[in-house]
């Protein structure tokens, strides 16, 4: 009997006889499944079980949890300018450094008292080998290093190191920023601390107490006592110390020091003592500044006879207050000064259950210091992750929806389109579970790639129930048979699939690890739908098996009315094959289409997003004081607040000075403010405008305004701005030679703002001392240099305890009103007191704020913001720069640093898929005995992405990562229709290619719309959704190219193969 229009023929079996196939290791797993079909049915609900459980425990991220290849090494030394941190430890440590295996780039950043070097490695190496490597190489050079320095802090990078919250603290109205710091530090961190995820809270905006001891110049200069005296005084007064253990009878007891000076009177009235004989003329060896460890005080206190005259007590020499140290950092949330903290979670935690049990604790920590402060959320960004893992689970859900829909209007009844549908929920839950057994957590990469593959999930099930349609299979022999027989196709076509997919995984550098888990993610899902496709939809048709007809139990199926659709179709066939040059020139007519609109589409790395948040980073003039900026910035807050769309503002400034790394940071500095503006996105480009506006007016003040940069963005090179790095032996000749250059080419003309990292703007004043007079009076310079010490900065001798809390003590000398003049400091000598300016001269100039370093050379680092539309010629003539660089401008390598992760590993990529196309190629050819039908099957991969060309551009979308996803797909995906009649055409006992095709039109378009609709929920997400350009270059690829394929095919494959493999009709 002759088979209806829209039912399809058998694919060929490999296997030869009915009694190869009934041998088969597949013949038998389905019929030993067909014969229990409860039993196949309870496996597959134990799977669907697993899965369901294992999705609660998989981690919840934004994106996947990346090791990043870079090591930084943080080292203080304190009170030395960042010319000396760079000559004593920067360039000892570089020198050891790059001696660790696998090292592929060094670069370091030197600051006032810090220095920060940065590894990077290849991203196969193992960082826990590296970081042992790298502390090995730190123990070598600490010998060299200067006396007193601590071991440097190692730490890795993390993509998801961004807080995970910013909480504002605000004091209440009788309390003030000092007030509630103590309580802040003490007992809201800790019990943030103790929160189940939360690795560390980086505290900025705190006041802390400080006891100034400030000697009175008066004495000072008469002689009466010294500074360093003061201080001797203070150390050996005032302490707490554990001497040991003492033992009576059978218990001991800890026997502790304890001066008992716990106030600010008891301070005041300690006793001076000095020691006799101390000459202050040999007082430069002793050194007073810096450290406590400084002040050689001895182990006991040095006896002698009290001071003369009035001079008695701390208090007569010395002016003793409690007041604010001076602060490092300042917080603002609306306009108002609070204390900001940031949290940070564990690297193995869930940032989106870490941030909820945070939020969950809120209340409760409101209601327990309701009294001094309260806490607001000043930045979510769990809400980016809870809205894109919404959308994409409401999409699939949708999906879901939508392919049971178009099955059941392509079947026309419930019955086949639940046994296809239940490869979803199937497949789709045993991917979880695998992802928990794989340790891949859920995030948008891994879910996108569900998402994506839910609409191909069904194409197996569909070809088997067509399989079995087409039998009228009843028993256990014809299903079994059925199934052996269309095995082959759905197997090659699988594998051609995951063929495209796994080369992701072998992609080297950040995009190889960025979407490994994506292609893992849908390559274990297409195994998994063929798996249920083979085992258990036979056993479900079983089950579901339409009703008997008595006698011969013959199911009774109803005809889908499908010739409606055949007829045209097999009209345009029959033309094609009349006039076989109509499809060769439709195809090149495809394909030139398609290059012509990959020139039109814009170029990203990544897709524009719509922004919730602007980063505005103001550059005050360098030297400008932490309390000039924090009021200034202040200013500016409550003047944007106002701004219509506008939801709130909370910037940032200066540094922790309890935390090295913030310290070492760049453009952490006292003039430099990073502020944040939520804005609704929909006022976003009217926001911005009216920020840009009212920055305009504010005369000394550079900005630079900007959305807020992502990890995925930093790893990728996907920002607006381009990056020179030159690299030379002296900085001074960089700046001038480049600067030059720049104004010659015209450089200027193409770019809104520049700048550089290293410029000499820090205002600076250096005293020189003159050694002959320092020698005539008997001193030294080392002394000289302390004294002032003591008078500028001052120096931390001790600490008091004052309610609770250890405050330190810093004795400086009194300053007179205005501005303190160094030349006027006075020096104690031996008979007399005399003044620095006699000593010395005092000249002011400038030097840098922050030192880089890149491969042990020094170097300057160009950030340039080009004008609107200017980006590619602004590139293109920098790259020429760089290549044309004048032979004068001699010891000068400049490095173009704006190259995207696609544009560096460009050459892997085409490797890696030139090798995967190549195995294709080979699949394709042993299954079908031919070298020249798979390149044949190969056309359809011009033709669909011709089709995603043209959707993208139709929607506005631009060609980016995303797309580039969307089109990797369609390329494992489409072959498989052409697969598919291939295989029917080259049946034995076939009915030729133009009813063979015909035939298959039903199956073809019923797997093509499945997967479409799948993708219209992602389409219709907007396109600020990153899977809205996946899903467009996808559905249009599928859509169209399948319409190409349906249309050239059939054709081209009667041209080039029409006396080979059965009837050609």
């Amino acid at each position: 009997m002759e088979a209806p229009c829209g039912t399809p023929s058998i694919p060929p079996s490999p296997l030869n006889g009915e009694g190869k196939a009934s041998s088969s290791l597949l013949y038998r797993m389905v019929k030993t499944l067909v014969l229990r079909p409860f039993t196949s049915l309870t496996i597959a609900l134990a799977i669907l079980l697993l899965g369901a459980v294992s999705f609660f425990y998989l981690r919840l991220e934004y994106m996947p949890t990346l090791y990043i290849p870079v090591v930084h090494v943080v080292t203080e030394y304190p009170g030395f300018p960042a010319a000396e941190v760079e000559r004593l430890l920067t360039i000892p440590l570089e020198n050891g450094l790059s001696a660790v295996r696998g090292l592929r780039g060094m670069e370091s950043i030197t600051k006032e008292e810090v220095s920060t070097i940065s590894l990077r490695f290849d991203w196969k190496v193992d960082l826990r080998t590296i970081t042992v490597d790298i502390r090995e190489k730190i123990d070598s050079t600490y010998p060299y290093l200067p006396f007193g320095i601590q071991k440097p802090l190692v730490y890795t990078e993390d993509l998801n190191a961004d807080p995970i919250l910013v909480l504002s603290v605000a004091p209440r109205s009788e309390r003030s920023i000092k007030d509630i710091t103590p309580l802040v530090r003490k007992e809201l961190a800790s019990r943030l601390l103790r929160i189940e995820g939360v690795s560390s809270v980086r505290i900025v905006g705190t006041a802390e107490p400080e006891v100034l001891v400030e000697g009175k110049r008066d004495f000072i200069q008469a002689g009466t006592i010294t500074l360093a005296e003061l201080a001797e005084t203070i150390q050996n007064n005032v302490f707490q110390s554990s001497l040991g253990i003492l033992t009576e009878g059978e218990r001991e007891f800890l026997v502790e020091a304890d001066t008992g000076v716990d106030s600010l009177e008891r301070l005041e009235n300690l006793p001076l003592r000095r020691g006799p004989g101390l000459d202050r003329g040999t007082r430069g060896n002793r050194s007073v500044s810096g450290s406590v460890s400084r002040v050689d005080t001895g182990s006991a206190m040095k006896h002698g006879a009290p001071v003369q005259g009035s001079a008695e007590k701390v208090g007569d020499v010395a002016r003793v207050t409690l007041r604010e140290k001076e602060r490092t950092s300042f917080f603002h949330w609306n306009g108002e000064e609070a204390i900001g903290i940031f949290i940070h979670k564990m690297p193995d935690a869930s940032t989106l259950r870490t941030a909820r049990k945070v939020m969950d604790s809120l209340p409760h920590l409101n209601s327990l210091f309701h009294r001094e402060f309260r806490i607001q959320v000043v930045q979510d960004p769990t809400r980016r992750i809870v809205a894109s893992l919404e959308a994409l689970l409401g999409s699939l859900g949708m999906g879901i929806l939508a392919v049971f829909l178009v099955l059941f209007l392509t079947f026309r009844n419930l019955t086949y389109p639940l046994i296809i549908s239940f490869s979803i929920p199937l497949s789709t839950l045993g991917v979880f579970f695998y992802m928990y057994l794989a340790q891949i957590g859920l995030n948008t990469v891994s879910l996108s790639g569900i998402a994506l593959g839910v609409g191909m999930i069904v194409d197996n099930s569909i070809v088997v129930l067509e399989s079995l349609h087409r039998r009228r299979a009843t028993g256990t022999e014809d299903m079994c048979k059925a199934v052996v027989e269309v095995f082959p196709s759905l197997f090659s076509s699988t594998l051609t699939t995951v063929l495209v997919f796994l080369p992701i995984a072998l992609i080297p550098g950040v995009l190889g690890a960025l979407f490994r888990e994506l292609a893992f993610t849908i390559s274990c899902l297409l195994v998994i739908s063929l798996v249920s496709a083979v085992l258990f939809t036979p056993s479900l048709y079983l089950v579901f098996l339409p009703r008997r007809v008595k006698g011969n139990r013959s199911p009774q199926v109803p005809a889908v009315p499908f010739r409606s659709t055949c007829f045209p179709y097999r009209s345009y066939l029959l033309y094609t094959f009349r006039y076989p040059t109509f499809p060769l020139c439709l195809s090149i007519l495809f394909v030139g289409a398609g290059c012509v609109l990959f020139t039109l589409l814009p170029k990203r790395i990544l897709p524009e997003e719509l922004p919730d948040t602007l980063l505005l980073t103001l550059s005050y003039p360098t030297g400008t004081s932490l309390e000039t900026s924090s009021r200034e910035t202040e200013a500016l807050e409550k003047r944007i607040l106002p701004f219509p769309g506008v939801r709130g503002v909370f910037s940032e400034g200066g540094y922790e000075a309890r935390s090295l790394k913030d310290r070492g940071t760049s453009e952490r500095n006292p003039w430099t403010v990073h502020l944040r503006v939520g804005i609704d996105g929909r006022e976003f480009p009217r926001v911005k405008g009216a920020i840009e506006n009212l920055l305009a007016g504010l005369p000394g003040v550079e900005y630079r305004l900007e959305i807020p940069s992502d990890g995925n963005s930093r790893l990728l090179g996907s920002t607006e701005t381009i990056r020179l790095r030159v690299l030379g032996q002296e900085r001074e000749g960089i700046l001038s030679q480049m600067e030059n250059l720049f104004h010659q080419s015209g450089v200027p003309s193409l770019m809104a703002s520049a700048v550089a990292d290293t410029r000499k703007t820090l205002p600076q004043k250096t005293f020189e001392v003159k050694e002959d007079l320092a020698t005539f009076h008997g001193i030294t310079p080392r002394y000289i240099l302390d004294t002032l010490g003591l008078y500028l900065r001052g120096t931390i001798v001790s600490t008091l305890p004052l309610e609770g809390e250890d405050v330190d003590i810093r004795i400086r000398l009194g300053r007179e009103e205005g501005a303190p003049e160094v030349g006027k400091v006075p020096l104690p000598l031996a008979g007399g007191v005399i003044q620095a300016g006699w000593v010395g001269t005092l000249r002011s100039g400038f030097t840098y704020s922050e030192l880089h370093r890149t491969d042990r050379k020094p170097s300057v680092t160009w950030t340039f913001h080009p004008k609107e539309g200017k980006k590619e010629a602004l590139v293109s003539l920098l790259e020429s720069l760089t290549r044309n660089l004048p032979a004068s401008a001699g010891g000068i390598t400049p490095v173009l640093l704006s190259r995207s992760a696609l544009e560096e590993q460009g050459i892997h990529i085409l490797q890696v898929f030139a090798t995967a196309l190549l195995l294709m190629y080979l699949v394709l050819g042993a299954q079908f005995e031919s070298f020249g039908i798979p390149l044949l099957l190969l056309v359809s991969f011009p033709l669909s992405a011709s089709g995603s060309f043209l959707c993208l551009y139709l929607v506005g979308f631009s060609l980016n990562l995303n797309s580039f996803l969307g089109i990797l797909v369609l390329l494992g995906t489409i072959i498989n229709g052409t697969i598919l009649l291939t295989s029917a055409y080259r049946l034995p006992g076939g009915e030729g290619i133009l009813e063979e095709t015909v035939a298959h039109l039903k199956p073809l378009l019923a797997t093509v719309n499945t997967t479409l609709v799948a993708m219209a929920p992602l389409l219709l997400s907007g396109r600020g959704s990153l899977q809205a350009h996946t899903a467009a270059a996808l559905g249009g690829g599928l859509g169209l190219g399948t319409l190409g394929i349906l249309a050239v095919y059939p054709g081209l494959y009667r041209i080039f193969f029409k006396d080979k493999g059965g009837p050609h009709g």
